[in-house]
């Protein structure tokens, strides 16, 4: 025989047996109609949040009476809703470095960077301390570097196992 494979089967029954375990293939693979939903939610309030976002920047009064603080907000409510972001932003960071999702740390890191370049431009408009400027300036950039290198950790990562998951 040739690459250890038998020549033949003398016993005709032998060969109409039914494998062992038998796996049902489905049409398309498992889950593919509820990742294409999850996708379009999960984006859908994505370009919600983003439109909240830029309303804010562009028209801040009528967003922050639609958010439901009035035309006035106190400082504080200000800072719970600025912390609270904060709190879910850093949660978000932490579960994908702990899950080594770098692709996702990835962008949020280089994303992060890029608010953090833009706080530093607000902090400079509104005539902020110069330590706020350097510290926001600092957190960019080093944002941006870690961001870099979680990407290229990513490719990297993506190379070995020779799949686009």
């Amino acid at each position: 025989t040739r690459c250890g494979h038998r020549a033949a089967v003398s016993d005709p029954k032998a060969t109409m047996r039914p494998p062992l375990m038998t796996v049902p293939k489905p049409d398309r693979p498992t889950g593919t109609h509820n990742h294409r939903l999850l996708r379009w939610l999960g984006g859908g309030a994505g370009l919600v949040l983003l439109a909240i976002g830029f309303r804010f920047l562009i028209v801040p009064e009528a967003a922050t009476r639609t958010f439901g603080l009035g035309a006035k907000p106190d400082a504080v409510a200000l800072d719970a809703v600025i912390g609270l972001r904060d709190v879910w932003l850093a949660g978000l960071a932490l579960a994908f470095a702990v899950w080594r999702e770098w692709r996702a740390l990835a962008l949020w890191l280089v994303l992060g960077a890029g608010v953090c370049i833009g706080d530093a431009l607000i902090v400079a408009a509104d005539g902020g301390p110069s330590t706020a400027l350097a510290f926001h300036g600092v957190s960019g950039v080093f944002c941006g570097a870690v961001g870099w290198r979680c990407w290229l950790i990513a490719r990297k990562s993506r190379g070995n196992r020779g799949s686009d998951q």
